[in-house]
């Protein structure tokens, strides 16, 4: 009989799941895309000796600006579904030197820990996203969260 109602309970948490739309990841955590979705939002920043790059993410809006000619306004789609998650980023706007990449999307993968976010992204549409931050492919972005300034707003003009 006991066994009977664990496996019940098993079963219900598991419909639970489904209808919600939660996914059961490793250590028994429930994550959503919206949970995920969530730990993105704001501004984060990367300063190197290389360059500077500011990422904007509002709502499924991410913006990704190095300089007045290497920025995108783009649409994300969260995959949550696997470890580490990815999205894929469909450029909507970019700069006129760029315009005939309008319309494709960029795979990543990425994670976030505390106040960092780190992004593994590759410029072909048609590459799946890699499985781990390693390797020669790839741009890699550690980011740390900064307070948004007005001028940064997605919403905002270009600088």
């Amino acid at each position: 009989m006991k066994f009977q109602k664990t496996w019940i309970i098993v079963a219900f948490l598991q419909c639970i799941s489904l209808l919600t739309g939660t996914i059961l990841l490793g250590e028994n955590t429930l994550e959503t895309k919206d949970t995920q979705l969530a730990k993105l939002q704001g501004t984060w920043e990367s300063k190197s000796d290389e360059q500077n790059v500011l990422v904007t993410i509002k709502r499924n809006q991410l913006r990704f600006f190095r300089d007045d000619d290497f920025w995108f306004e783009t649409t994300i789609t969260l995959n949550t579904d696997v470890n580490p998650h990815r999205f894929r980023a469909t450029i909507k706007r970019t700069t006129e030197s760029q315009e005939e990449i309008v319309g494709e999307s960029v795979p990543a993968i990425y994670k976030v820990e505390g106040d960092t976010l780190t992004i593994l992204a590759y410029s072909d549409e048609n590459e799946s996203p890699p499985e781990v931050f390693e390797g020669p492919e790839g741009n890699l972005y550690e980011l740390k969260k900064i307070q948004a300034k007005e001028k940064d707003s997605i919403e905002g003009p270009v600088r």
